[in-house]
């Protein structure tokens, strides 16, 4: 029998020991790397089969038993319809050895890379992740009260995503969040007796999340503290970025608060919120490059929010330091509205329902072939339950929720900037507003609420703005004071460059207005008005149009419930206008407030339409207007007016009165009586009555100026007259009557000693010998007096006032400019008309008695007309007085070959035959005419007939006694001479006022040569 060394024994237990922890080693060494592993994957992807009947993917699984940690990759398990649900592509769980003593879950690390969700409400109104909650094979329910414990030190998730998708809307919509990151460190959900637990988190970006309390089971009930710092508004924009139409540029987000939680119909979930704040904020549309919202500090206290009454009540609202940047483009689009998103694109006739992409969201790469999503503002809520069918009965209806009510009596807003850019109008119109501070007490919007705002703000350059009012949450019925101190109107400028042809310099408006607007839509305003210092120009002109030194409104009151407005009273100090009357009837502030364009804006008919009186009667609908009386102190004007012709303008100065009784009503009567002076020295005055504000149905004025210097509107004689106005003086007597839509108009100008200018280049110049039409004009003390009288219906449509007088005075220069010697004719006292028309007999300078009598008339004339030069043409007619002078010489040449009687025609021929052998060249033949009747003599034929013979033998012998230029100038000054001796001989006419001109053919006329004197 073999024995063993007694020391054998002695180490066995020893050696056993090393061996057993050798072998146990082993086993761990090869259970950790090799079946962990293993077992973790079948259990997983055994458990995705078995309880959810899906076939999940795992990759490679690794664990490290000496470190603790598990390791998983490329794990995905798919949705119902086949496409991905949840997946990874990297797990680690490192365990800490702590777990034995802390009796819970207890992991150093959790690392989670690039983990997927997909989130999807299905048709119905489903869930897809609640499939998840429905095992297969349930486990039995534990009895176990106590709670699971865990403890992360860090948890961190990379580049995650959800996929979001829902379909149960009418146009499905699908977006997806990415990247996500997220970390937290020191998680716990340990707790000690009585169920506390707490939670903690932070990021590695600062922020942070606390979350502690208690609850218990029986009833469910749980309270609790929670905090949030230092939350980073990128952060959150991060999460939200795909489904939001704008971003976070910058702020930091803090909350703390107290929560409190019953079961049961009487319970529900409340929240006591310490203090929310945010601070540094910006927000703005992606891609643009400065925040439309500021905010420098925000911040809520002392908060109640109460899901089961459905109630929030906010302790203290303060804002402090914000901006706001409003902006709107040349297309007419607010820059804020791009905070909401882009409008969603209205589907084309004919186009299905079939959704659109969003414009503002990426679709997941999961879900490219689903139906395009919707804009993201249409993101319905989650729904539970699938909606109700046509074949699902329908379940009892509940009760409506209650809307939600929030009060937050204290409100305040310090320090705001607000900041307005306008590139509709050009150029740019600006304002900004800071510091604008406002506050509200007692808002609520419980229904019948009602809370007062209050505001004052002062512009940049633009004063001050203060606002008190009342109103409820609805914002429909309010009662508000409105105060506005020195609001400088010229800020104003570009939406009059823009909408008018006027530029406002200057202007200060004061206000006060108490608004008063009911539920009804009723609407009163009721104040006074004062505006300072107002100067605008007329851009056509370059020239002052209105300014005033002080304007104020008294009394105003508007009220739309019937649409009137009435003001007690209008005090205007030193005011100013150019007033200027068309020749179209309209006044220059019709055509000013009208854009400016290349070309002259369309005149605006103002008194006829084919609609008659109801166009421009007494608008009986339309909104009723009354002033009480208007007071003018200094006032001044420019007038021109060019309805009533000859055009005059005039410069009004010292201008002072009143105007009483202004009213839209037609039975109404004015009453004006002003009185200024014209140029300084001219006396001028305005009185009657009328309706202004209906004037073409009652109107009776007087207007009268006397001896205005018309030196002063040279530049309107020569834009509109085409001559310059070197002296005259100008007296205006006018009286317009208008009595139930009949106008009679009585017109007298009277015009001393005027005197035209230079000619002046002017495309709106009358086309007529105005200086012509002077002369004849002036009487021979040089005054120059017109009547105009008109009268008709301004129902016709034929009847305008305007441009019948306009008609009427240039047919009167026209009359007078193209047939002067008619009215000469009338002041010489002859009957003949034709004054300046002497007829000779030809070859003669002789004036016969017609003449003698008509150039005795147009001396007279001249007389009457000092101004008027004449002009005498040397007149002849080479034909009639060419045969006249010939015919002369022939006769004579004739007597000497003897004398034929009177009508001896035998005689006559044989005169001619001898003068033609003598005075013709040798072998000349005889006329056809001549040669005939010879024969005709010898065979003494009694159809024997000289005429023909004669006048053939005449006219070759006149060839001989063509009459030269010199003998036919000669008869033509001749005549002249006659015509200018008749007239300056009785010494009424000064032979300086008779230019004879150059000689000049004429044509005979029934056998006369004619001279047709001219007016120079």
């Amino acid at each position: 029998m073999l024995r063993l060394p007694e020391h054998f024994f002695r180490l066995r237990p020893v050696r056993i020991g090393l061996i057993v922890f050798a072998a146990l080693f082993l086993l761990y060494t090869a259970f950790g790397f090799w079946l962990v592993p293993r077992l973790v994957r079948s259990n997983l992807l055994g458990f995705a089969s078995e309880q959810y009947h899906r076939t999940a993917t795992l990759g490679e699984v690794r664990f490290n038993p000496y470190t603790l940690a598990l390791e998983m990759k490329d794990f995905s398990m798919p949705d119902a319809d086949g496409a991905q649900l949840l997946g990874f592509d990297r797990l680690l769980l490192n365990f800490d050895i702590s777990s034995v003593w802390k009796i819970g879950a207890s992991f150093a690390d959790v690392e989670l890379d690039h983990p997927f969700v997909r989130v999807m409400l299905r048709p119905d109104g489903s869930l897809n992740l609640i499939d998840l909650t429905k095992l297969a094979n349930p486990p039995p329910p534990s009895d176990s009260k106590e709670n699971p414990r865990v403890f992360i030190d860090r948890l961190s998730v990379n580049v995650g995503r959800v996929a979001f998708q829902d379909h149960a809307r009418t146009r499905p919509f699908s977006t997806e969040l990415r990247p996500i990151n997220f970390e937290l460190r020191d998680f716990s959900t340990g707790g000690e007796s009585g169920n506390a637990y707490s939670l903690r988190a932070a990021s590695a970006a600062g922020e942070s999340f606390a979350w502690s309390g208690t609850f218990q089971l029986t009833p469910f009930t749980s309270s609790g503290k929670f905090e949030i710092a230092a939350l980073q508004a990128r952060t959150i924009w991060s999460y939200l970025s795909d489904s939001l139409p704008f971003e976070f540029t910058r702020g930091v987000f803090g909350l703390d608060g107290e929560y409190f939680y019953t079961a049961g119909d009487e319970g529900g979930l409340r929240f006591d919120v310490h203090k929310v704040s945010l601070t540094d904020f910006g927000m703005r549309p992606p891609g643009r490059d400065y925040d439309y919202i500021e905010l420098a500090s925000l911040t809520l206290e002392d908060s109640k929010v109460n899901l089961g009454t459905r109630r929030v009540d906010i302790g203290r609202v303060r804002l402090d330091n914000g901006g706001l940047h409003v902006k709107r483009d040349a297309q007419a689009n607010i820059n804020l509205a791009e905070l909401a998103g882009p409008a969603p694109a209205a589907a084309a006739p004919g186009e299905d329902d079939t959704p659109a992409t969003a414009t503002a969201l990426a679709p997941a790469p999961e879900t490219a072939a689903a139906a395009a999503p919707a804009p993201a503002t249409d993101v319905a809520p989650a729904r539970d339950t699938a909606p109700t069918t046509a074949a699902t009965p329908t379940a009892p209806a509940s009760p409506p929720a209650p809307d939600w009510v929030v009060a937050a009596p204290d409100i305040a807003i310090s320090n705001l900037l607000i900041d307005v850019e306008d590139s509709l109008v050009k150029p740019t119109a600006s304002f900004k507003f800071s510091p604008v501070n406002i506050t509200v007490a007692g808002y609520d919007t419980a229904p019948g609420t009602r809370f007062t705002v209050d505001m004052d703000a002062k512009g940049d350059n633009n004063g001050d703005l203060k606002v008190h009012a009342q109103t409820d949450a609805g914002l429909v019925a309010y009662t508000a004071h409105v105060e506005a101190n020195e609001f400088a109107l010229a800020s104003l400028q570009p939406y009059l460059s823009t909408y008018t042809q006027i530029t406002l310099k200057s202007g200060q408006l004061s206000s006060a207005m108490d608004i008063d607007s009911a539920a009804d839509g009723a609407f009163k305003v009721k104040g006074d008005v004062v505006v300072n210092k107002l100067s605008t120009i007329d851009n056509a002109l370059k020239q002052d149009l209105l300014k005033w030194d002080r304007l104020a409104v008294t009394g105003l009151e508007y009220g739309n419930r019937p649409e009137r407005l009435a003001i007690a009273r209008i005090d205007a100090a030193a005011p100013y206008a150019r007033l200027i009357i068309a020749p179209d009837e309209t006044l220059n502030i019709t055509q000013l407030f009208t854009p400016a364009s290349g070309s002259q804006p369309a005149a605006v008919q103002t008194v006829n339409t084919a609609e008659g009186p109801k166009a421009a009667g007494g608008n009986p609908g339309g909104m009723r207007v009354s002033i009480g009386t208007i007071k003018l102190i200094g006032g001044s004007a420019n007038f021109a007016d060019y309805w009533i012709k000859p055009n005059y303008a005039v410069s009004l100065q010292e201008l002072g009165g009143t105007i009483s009784g202004l009213s839209s009503d037609p039975k109404s009567r004015a009453k004006v009586d002003l009185k200024g002076r014209v140029d300084r020295y001219a006396p001028a005055e305005i009185a009657g009555e009328l309706n202004l504000l209906s004037a073409a149905l009652y109107t009776d004025m007087h207007v009268k100026f006397d001896g205005v210097e018309m030196t002063s509107v040279t530049p309107y004689s020569g834009h509109f007259a085409g001559y310059a106005i070197e002296k005259g003086k100008l007296s205006i007597d006018v009286n317009y009557l208008v009595k139930d839509r009949q106008l009679t108009a009585n017109q007298k100008f009277v015009i001393d000693q005027l005197q035209l200018g230079d000619r002046v280049e002017s495309a709106d110049a009358v086309h007529l010998p105005l200086k012509l039409a002077v002369a004849l004009l002036k009487d021979r003390n040089g005054v120059i007096d017109i009547d105009l009288p008109l009268s008709g219906s301004l129902d016709d449509p034929q009847f305008r006032v305007g441009p019948l007088i306009w008609k009427a005075f240039v047919g009167l220069l026209g009359k007078i400019a193209t047939s002067p010697f008619t009215l000469l004719a009338k002041l010489g006292g002859g009957k003949d008309e034709q004054i300046n028309q002497v007829d000779f007999a030809p070859g003669s300078a002789e004036l016969d008695a017609a003449a003698q009598e008509r150039m005795t008339a147009l001396a007279k004339a001249l007389t009457e007309r000092p101004a008027l030069e004449l002009e005498v043409p040397t007149a002849y007619a080479p034909d009639a007085d060419g045969n006249a002078i010939g015919t002369v010489r022939l006769e004579q040449k004739l007597a000497t070959y003897g004398q034929a009687a009177d009508g001896d025609a035998a005689a006559r021929f044989d005169l001619l035959r001898k003068a033609f052998d003598k005075e013709m060249p040798a072998k000349t033949p005889l006329p056809a005419g001549a040669t005939l009747a010879l024969e005709q003599r010898k065979k003494k034929d009694p159809a024997l007939d000289y005429a023909t013979a004669n006048q053939e033998l005449t006219a070759a012998l006149l060839q001989k006694y063509v009459a030269s230029e010199a003998e036919l100038g000669d008869l033509a000054r001749a005549r002249a001479d006659a015509i200018r001796e008749s007239l300056v001989a009785t010494g009424a006419v000064d032979a300086k006022r008779v230019f004879v001109l150059g000689a000049k053919p004429v044509a005979a006329v029934d056998g006369k040569v004619r001279a047709e004197l001219t007016l120079k």
